[in-house]
């Protein structure tokens, strides 16, 4: 792909054509830096009406279509290449950006596309992004496939890894990531599994369910600054709509995020862990009170400081200064602590 300017293409396909086809084809598609306008437009600008925009783009078109170049064949063949790694389906925003060798070339490569009789595209809808075939069955088919996919992650009720995918569609494995890319209610997680898009675990979107999921993949307590840093750098991967913005994980915000949600438990000073993971919520004097409650009998200081430091990440000194706490523990002959309040 790198040898192939699509502006020197471009203009030396134009010259077959009046000045005033160039003129609407590049309004029409942004060639030639100009911004993408309407059929409207373009005749108000022109004092002729917007069909007759349409039919002098149609044809237009028609007319560059039957020019059979060196230069078109190569797209052809070039174009036709990239969609068989592919399977022969890819979606529109992965074309333009990955066959785009300069700066601006993304209105050419889908003029282009548009030109090719031999390729087939479908509109976006509520069950697909906008893609690009070489043979015109698999854009039924790719709706197939994703309806299918949907009912089964539906009935199985979790998310499917890619190699689950591919062995309830063997015969359509050359295609089936090219299908997850398009499917608008299917999306990757975070752990890499394919779940809908709808699913909070799937596609979170608020911030206390992304800081749930980066905890739960990293499967260890952390501190909340790196929570918040870990949620922007999954950003990217949430953001399945690639045009909407995603607003920066902000530390203090996480903070207050986690200590509301009572999923999250905070285990040190500023570390959170997750509550499904064993860890105890309360203060480390409220810990110590369980612990003493479920022993039902008096403990040693080591033995309490080694239980709290299971659930704890703390000083041991403020441990002992909560087992000073005259009001909640009694320290005995035996040096053994029990509960004054039961």
């Amino acid at each position: 792909m790198s040898n192939l300017d699509y502006l020197k293409i471009q203009t030396d396909l134009f010259q077959s054509i009046s000045p005033r086809s160039q003129d609407i084809l590049e309004r029409r598609f942004g060639l030639n830096n100009k911004n993408k306008e309407t059929l409207d437009s373009i005749g108000q600008d022109l004092s002729i009406t917007r069909e007759r925009v349409r039919q002098i783009e149609e044809a237009s078109l028609a007319k560059l279509r039957d020019l059979q170049t060196p230069q078109v064949e190569e797209l052809r063949r070039s174009f036709g290449s990239y969609l068989n790694k592919y399977g022969g389906l890819r979606r529109e925003d992965c074309i333009l950006e990955e066959l785009s060798v300069k700066e601006n070339d993304q209105p050419y490569i889908f003029f282009f596309l548009v030109l090719e009789p031999d390729f087939f595209s479908t509109k976006p809808d509520e069950f697909v992004y906008p893609f690009w075939t070489i043979q015109k069955e698999k854009i039924d088919l790719a709706h197939q496939i994703i309806e299918q996919l949907v009912s089964e992650i539906k009935q199985r009720q979790r998310s499917l890894s890619e190699k689950e995918i591919l062995k309830i569609y063997p015969r359509e494995s050359n295609m089936i990531k090219s299908c997850l890319e398009v499917a608008r209610n299917i999306e990757q997680g975070i752990d890499g599994d394919y779940g809908l898009a709808d699913w909070p675990e799937v596609c979170p979107q608020r911030l206390k369910d992304k800081a749930y999921l980066v905890l739960r993949e990293t499967g260890q307590p952390l501190h909340f600054t790196k929570v918040a840093e870990l949620i922007n750098e999954f950003n990217s991967r949430w953001q399945y709509n690639k045009y909407q913005s995603v607003r920066k994980a902000l530390a203090q915000t996480v903070h207050n995020e986690l200590i509301r949600d009572p999923r999250f438990v905070l285990v040190g000073r500023g570390l959170y862990a997750l509550k499904e993971w064993g860890y105890e919520p309360g203060t480390v004097k409220d810990l110590i009170v369980k612990i003493l409650r479920e022993e039902g009998k008096p403990m040693t200081r080591d033995e309490i400081i080694e239980k709290v430091l299971k659930q704890r990440f703390v000083e041991k000194t403020t441990i002992l200064l909560n087992l000073g706490r005259k009001d909640y523990f009694k320290r005995q002959e035996d040096k053994t602590y029990r509960l004054i309040r039961n």
